[in-house]
């Protein structure tokens, strides 16, 4: 479905228009990277260790996770945001492309939080709601 939807997106925007969107959503892509640190596996290591065992402990680890999570995710949304005419003119070599990134800045906030989820109902072993999630 994915690269049915490419080759859709290609032929309605044709190739340099359709390239900038690339460019765009890796370098968001990139910088939501940064945002997760980790913590997804961190989620899924302790709520499988203590989900059973000690219940208080795995509810405060997801509180933590999922505040750091929103933390680490809304500052690389804010430093996207305000660096993205930087980015565009200095690093993607086209000012053209900072509005986009300025739109796009949200996504690193978005893809961390849905991550964390992941991790959370991974590390629950909830494996039938995240096939149906994931549908």
């Amino acid at each position: 479905m994915t690269m049915g939807l490419s080759i859709l997106l290609v032929r309605l925007l044709h190739r340099e228009p359709y390239g900038k969107l690339t460019i765009v959503q890796s370098t968001i892509g990139l910088i939501g990277t940064f945002a997760g640190v980790g913590m997804g596996e961190t989620a899924i290591k302790y709520l499988a260790e203590f989900r059973d065992k000690d219940r208080a402990r795995a509810g405060r680890i997801v509180t933590i996770v999922n505040l750091m999570a929103a933390s680490f995710g809304t500052a690389m949304s804010v430093a996207a945001f305000l660096l993205s005419g930087y980015l565009a003119s200095h690093v993607l070599n086209d000012a053209q492309l900072a509005p986009l990134l300025k739109i796009a800045a949200l996504l690193p906030l978005i893809a961390t939080l849905d991550g964390i989820q992941i991790s959370t109902l991974n590390g629950l072993e909830a494996f039938r709601l995240i096939a149906r999630r994931s549908a």
